[in-house]
């Protein structure tokens, strides 16, 4: 199945549009943004707390998705037939009332570009909210801005250097991360969704134990200090 990647896009007349690409349109097949709602509504308490409750049980980070735009999507699937997009926009019609749902970094691998509301990892709500959490979590362990950083609406860089190691890292607007280490004959990556257990373990893999000690020693301390 194709990858699904979903674009902001700005039309010649001022108006923003979501471009979708899913394999089965043209290049510059245009999505309607009054059919694709981000919804804006408060996420209810039951839902966060029974998202914290599923993380705890099985140790891995959970995330709050708006059901809508996975209808939208699900319907854009080159692969699905006729009786299963009609089966999605009735459920879509006869929605219970709860606009969100609960998923796991399965959601992420099944389509790359798409947004939550909430995960059990930062712990807030709000897309810049979780995004200033992400950046201050990295400002921390010492990473530094590229020169051409725009702002959380785009991909943005940043490098850490040692004397025999460089680690580059991207965050894209969804908080999906990407380090690259580079040092002689040695190349790995950290792929994947924000998750502090999984950072450290990538930089106790990849860093000198003096290297890795120093960062996690100076990120301690910058917490206990705040």
């Amino acid at each position: 199945m194709s990858e699904i990647q979903i674009n902001t896009i700005s039309l010649p007349d001022g108006t923003t549009s979501i471009e979708i690409n899913d394999g089965s349109k043209p290049t510059g097949h245009i999505e309607d943004l009054s059919s694709f709602k981000y919804e804006r509504s408060d996420i209810p308490q039951n839902l966060i707390d029974e998202c914290e409750k599923l993380s705890e049980e099985n140790g891995i980070v959970y995330f709050i998705f708006d059901k809508h735009t996975k209808n939208v999507i699900d319907k854009n699937k080159s692969n699905l037939s006729t009786e299963e997009k009609r089966d999605i926009t009735i459920d879509d019609i006869l929605d219970d009332g709860n606009k969100f749902y609960i998923g796991s970094e399965i959601e992420y691998n099944e389509m790359p570009s798409r947004f939550a509301y909430y995960d059990t990892e930062t712990k807030v709500v709000g897309r810049y909210n979780r995004y200033d959490i992400v950046l201050n979590f990295f400002k921390d362990l010492g990473f530094q801005p590229g020169f051409s950083n725009l702002g959380p609406e785009f991909e943005q860089s940043f490098s850490l250097r040692d004397s025999d190691i460089s680690l580059i890292l991207r965050i894209k607007p969804n908080l999906i991360i990407n380090i690259n280490c580079h040092k002689e004959f040695y190349n790995q990556s950290y792929d994947g969704i924000f998750s502090k257990e999984g950072i450290y373990k990538y930089f106790k893999k990849v860093l000198k134990e003096d290297v890795y000690k120093k960062i996690i020693r100076d990120k301690k301390i910058n917490d206990i200090l705040l």
